[in-house]
């Protein structure tokens, strides 16, 4: 909106772009968005802010799914003729900085939602990087049901807890169940799942690329002083625009999301239970370490109070950054000992199960009580 739309025209008819996306963000809606995409004699699509914050109202709470039937009324997707000018997102580089309007809650399902819907949608970094193996098979099942960004929704029904959109694709068609619904899946088979959504696919559709996508391999290197605890833990590499306090939120996934510490917990958490660890690459790293007698929590938020991270999976031991937990603290850590023979009767290796077994052993090893990879 900084520049009359008409010069995009110009310079998308003479650059002739293989794709041409716009930044429209103004106050006057969705009649705003058309005008520029009109505007630009339609050589350009549009970024769907109105579709953002449909879903920041929706995916909220599983309540709210049920708002996502009026897309055809406040988003450009649902707007004749406009889908295809239309770029889909759940946050980017300005949404995802200000805790105020990025999205917080259902993040793997609204990625389902875009994904699977007409528009182009563009996958936010942050959310790639986080929930990537999901974010994998919900752009393979698109690929596979053959929708684009002219796809026809054929199916869109809200209830209480749920929302239900059917989509037909060139190949098939794409059948997305949010939080409870009562919608039929018969003609289906299910593609991927995950926390308060399942996506369906025609029968008879190929799957197996899906079913062999894996768990990505970490490549983070951990600092040093980033070692295993004993209970429940978790570190935290704060971003360097963040302030001192971090402040813990976590919580179990059952019906009234109980709080890990208790009914009298508020916003914005902990701070008791945080401690200084050190610092990585410039970034100051937190160890949680919780302190009461609960089991651990299935989800948990880091914050400084102004600032918030999305939720995160809790696993017992992740070493979490504003993009979600890199790598579990195992305890066992690469072996590092002198082959110098007048030490080596020093580094006696055994293995697990007690047998002293030579250098060149590959595994896991122990070494003067401490466990390595060999």
């Amino acid at each position: 909106g900084g520049y009359a739309p008409k010069y995009t025209q110009l310079y998308n008819e003479d650059a002739k772009p293989a794709f041409s996306v716009g930044e429209y963000w103004r106050s006057d809606g969705i009649n705003g968005l058309k005008n520029w995409v009109d505007g630009t004699g339609k050589t350009s699509a549009a970024f769907d802010f109105e579709l953002k914050w449909l879903i920041n109202s929706a995916f909220s709470s599983t309540s709210n799914f049920k708002n996502l039937a009026d897309y055809t009324s406040k988003a450009l997707i649902g707007q004749d003729g406009y889908s295809q000018y239309a770029v889909t997102f759940v946050d980017n580089h300005d949404t995802g900085r200000e805790s105020s309007e990025a999205l917080h809650a259902n993040i793997e399902a609204a990625n389902a939602y875009i994904l699977t819907m007409p528009g182009t949608p563009c996958i936010f970094l942050s959310h790639w990087k986080a929930y990537k193996k999901a974010i994998k098979k919900l752009i393979l099942a698109r690929r596979i049901a053959g929708i684009t960004n002219q796809s026809t929704v054929f199916y869109s029904e809200g209830e209480d807890n749920g929302y239900s959109v059917g989509v037909k694709g060139n190949n098939g068609s794409a059948l997305l169940l949010l939080g409870t619904t009562t919608t039929s899946t018969d003609g289906y088979e299910l593609a991927c799942e995950g926390e308060n959504y399942k996506l369906y696919i025609t029968k008879g559709l190929d799957l197996t690329a899906i079913n062999e996508v894996g768990d990505e391999k970490s490549t983070i290197t951990l600092p040093s002083f980033v070692t295993a605890q004993e209970g429940t833990y978790a570190y935290f590499e704060e971003p360097s625009t963040w302030s001192n306090t971090i402040n813990v939120w976590a919580w179990y996934s059952n019906a009234t999301n109980d709080n890990l510490y208790g009914s009298t917990a508020k916003w914005p958490g902990v701070s008791t239970d945080v401690t200084y660890a050190g610092e990585n690459n410039g970034k100051k790293v937190f160890l949680w370490k919780y302190s009461g007698t609960n089991n651990a929590p299935d989800k948990i938020i880091f914050n400084d109070g102004t600032n918030q991270t999305n939720d995160f999976d809790f696993v017992n031991g992740s070493y979490y950054t504003i993009d979600g937990s890199q790598a579990v603290v195992t305890g066992i850590r690469k072996i590092t000992v002198t082959t110098n023979k007048k030490n080596d009767s020093d580094n006696k290796r055994y293995n697990l199960s007690g047998q002293r077994v030579p250098p060149d052993y590959k595994g896991i090893v122990i070494v003067k009580g401490k466990k390595y990879i060999n």
